[in-house]
Parts: structure tokens; C-alpha cells; sequence
């Protein structure tokens, strides 16, 4: 999880500018028909929603960050 991952490089002497998550390289068009399924989604203006709350939760496909070594 991005906790987890801030938690484990602040512990090994990095400072963690930017933690977030994306949706990555996952093909869009079966993420879309995946949303559709899960979540019993059938617009688009309904699955961008559910996908935008996902990502601000930390629950996106892949962790990006952005961290330097501090001294």
C-alpha cells in the first residue's frame, strides 16, 4: 500500500516528496468493462467517479513516488 511503502523508505533514509496511486498500464478498455462489472456501473460519468474516488483512496493499479535520499 503507498502507507507502507512511505512508511518503509522514510524508514530507510528517504524523503517522500509525492506518494499516489494511478491507474497504470492496465489496458483502459477492459479496466472499463472490469468497473462495469464490479460496481454495477453503466455510465461513464459513474465509473470516472468511482475510478477518481479509487485512485484518491490509494487503491490504483499501480504506487508512483517520488522520493530523495535525505542527509
Amino acid at each position: 500500500s503507498p502507507s507502507t511503502l512511505k512508511q518503509k523508505l522514510e524508514q530507510t533514509g528517504f524523503l517522500v516528496e509525492k506518494i499516489y496511486t494511478a491507474i497504470g498500464d492496465y489496458d483502459y478498455a477492459e479496466f472499463i468493462t472490469l468497473a462495469k462489472r464490479e460496481f454495477l456501473l453503466n455510465n461513464d460519468e459513474g465509473i470516472n467517479n468511482k475510478i477518481n474516488q479509487l485512485l484518491e483512496q490509494g487503491k490504483g493499479e499501480e504506487i508512483r513516488f517520488f522520493a530523495r535520499k535525505s542527509f
